[in-house]
């Protein structure tokens, strides 16, 4: 046991480039900072931005963990997999679904926007289930992580079934499901999502 406490101890003073294979040789600085004009089409182009890594491993097998200032932003930190998703759906008047890829959940809003019935028992016709987009505190920009349907406050004969969702994640999205408890859904994607051109 002392044996492996020194050596342990003199490989520290080794040289620190041989034990680490680390990701930190370039501080990455902001995303505008990487921005120029491009003269041929006069539109503005992101230079090399720095690769998303994971943790690095030491030649010792254990994980050393990124330095924040390092990582990107969350709104493109969380456009590569694995993606999660949880769908929770325990009333028959709301349903919601949380999820860290902001896309999909756009795409999701705007079929079941495009797909909802009106609800004629009220003169101004309105559609029968309100859907809404949560923006997402964490990130710059319009990043969505929250996507809530419910039928309070609208026709009592409508009801809200999460079954439309997990067919949609499953069958067009192609998650997997990870955990199923009472009424709700873990889904994992590992292979990368990406918007249609």
């Amino acid at each position: 046991m002392e044996f492996f406490f020194k050596t342990a101890l003199l490989q520290c003073f080794d040289d620190k480039q041989d034990l680490v294979e680390s990701f930190h040789q370039e501080t990455p600085g902001d995303d505008w900072a990487n921005v120029s004009m491009d003269n041929t089409t006069g539109k503005p182009t992101v230079g090399n931005r720095p690769q998303l890594s994971s943790f690095a491993v030491t030649k010792l097998g254990f994980y050393v963990l990124p330095d924040a200032r390092t990582l990107p932003r969350p709104d493109d930190l969380f456009l590569k997999p694995p993606y999660y998703l949880a769908i929770y759906g325990g009333s028959q008047t709301a349903v919601e679904v949380q999820y860290s890829h902001s896309p999909t959940l756009e795409l999701l809003s705007d079929y079941l926007k495009k797909r909802c019935n009106i609800n004629n028992q009220d003169s101004r016709r309105p559609p029968a289930a309100e859907i809404n987009l949560h923006q997402s505190p964490f990130g710059f920009g319009l990043t969505y992580d929250r996507l809530t349907m419910s039928v309070e406050n609208r026709n009592p004969y409508f009801l809200v079934s999460p079954i439309i969702i997990l067919s949609f994640v499953e069958g067009v999205l192609g998650y997997k499901s990870v955990s199923v408890e009472a009424s709700s859904w873990v889904f994992r994607r590992d292979v990368e999502l990406r918007k249609s051109r």
